[in-house]
């Protein structure tokens, strides 16, 4: 939670505390994201995902299916954006990211091989996502996931975090701008 009698330096190891935990207890509202990008039509769309890892150089971890309209979205435009909430501590942070699609072969099989079981699925169906079905059980059909899988992954390097922290009292909003290799924060007005 945002603490005005913190400096701006420990609001800021608290909100990357946050997102780091957020990937590893899945229980943690950060654990879940909404990415927005913009299509070819510059539309906003968003959906959401589950935040799988947070780098050394708290870079996002991602899966999705290289299939999906997001991976076209992002070879057109990198620059997106990233939202969590938490309800209990009513704390909202925003952030502006560049998205990129990570193809090292080594990386990518260290990521797949974390994928396990039923989750599997969701990078194996014989349709793209999007694609239109008379009924529901036609989007069921599978390939196995050794042998063909559509997954892949995105790296979300960061650029600034809005923390917004709703209080009955007062609200309190702190903007952080990555600067070289350091992050500078300051209050504003929420």
């Amino acid at each position: 939670m945002l603490n005005e009698k913190k400096s701006e330096d420990e609001n800021w190891q608290e909100i990357i505390g946050w997102i780091r935990r957020g990937s590893v207890d899945v229980s943690h509202p950060f654990r879940y994201l909404t990415l927005s990008t913009s299509d070819e039509a510059a539309r906003i769309q968003s959906r959401m995902l589950v935040l799988r890892e947070v780098t050394e150089n708290n870079k996002l971890i991602l899966y999705t299916d290289s299939r999906s309209a997001k991976i076209s979205q992002i070879q057109n435009n990198a620059e997106a954006g990233v939202l969590f909430w938490d309800p209990k501590r009513k704390v909202q942070l925003s952030l502006s990211v560049t998205v990129k699609q990570i193809d090292d072969k080594d990386s990518l099989k260290r990521y797949r091989d974390k994928v396990n079981g039923k989750a599997r699925e969701s990078y194996t169906t014989k349709c793209a996502p999007g694609t239109p079905v008379d009924h529901p059980d036609e989007a069921g059909s599978f390939h196995e996931f050794e042998e063909t899988n559509f997954f892949t992954v995105l790296e979300c390097d960061i650029h600034r975090i809005t923390a917004l922290q709703l209080g009955r009292e007062k609200h309190l909003r702190l903007n952080c701008e990555r600067k070289a290799d350091s992050w500078e924060c300051s209050w504003v007005v929420p």
